[in-house]
């Protein structure tokens, strides 16, 4: 087992948090309950590229006639994000939030890993409800993005994490 799988398994272990690991590659999987929902993730650590990987997949694939507006509306919540990117395959409409952190340069702690992966989550769970009234609701990009920045910060509760 690679150092930066150890990490993510480590981080999973500090935080019982459930998980399995991929029978022949470095990815671990599990789910995450956050306020507003429920969804798969995968943690990828690749020391032959240099790289760690944190995704939640969310789980609703966009229809094909609400496509377009999907692309819409996570471009739109790209602009603003410092960490991370929202990504969705125009070919099944499978969306997913990416976190990573590049290697090269130092070793990978806890916290970092810590910081990646409650990043990630807490950015799904915040747009949750946006992106799931655009692809089921029929609500413009541009209206869930005004929805969502009119409404109070609200802080994550304690994440519960399970696995299926």
């Amino acid at each position: 087992m690679n150092k930066l799988f150890q990490q993510f398994s480590a981080f999973f272990e500090k935080h019982e948090w459930s998980f399995h690991q991929h029978a022949d590659k470095p990815v671990l999987h599990t789910h995450f309950v956050g306020k507003k929902g429920r969804w798969q993730c995968v943690a990828v650590a690749r020391e032959e590229d240099e790289v760690i990987v944190f995704l939640s997949l969310f789980p609703s694939m966009s229809p094909v006639n609400r496509r377009a507006a999907c692309a819409e509306l996570l471009t739109r919540l790209n602009y603003g994000l410092k960490h991370g990117s929202f990504q969705m395959d125009m070919e099944d409409g499978e969306i997913r939030f990416a976190t990573s952190l590049m290697t090269i340069t130092k070793e990978v702690s806890l916290d970092d890993v810590e910081r990646l992966v409650f990043v990630n989550v807490s950015t799904m769970d915040d747009w949750y409800d946006a992106i799931m009234k655009v692809i089921h609701g029929g609500v413009s990009p541009e209206m869930a993005v005004a929805r969502k920045e009119k409404q109070p910060k609200a802080l994550l509760p304690k994440p519960r994490f399970e696995m299926n």
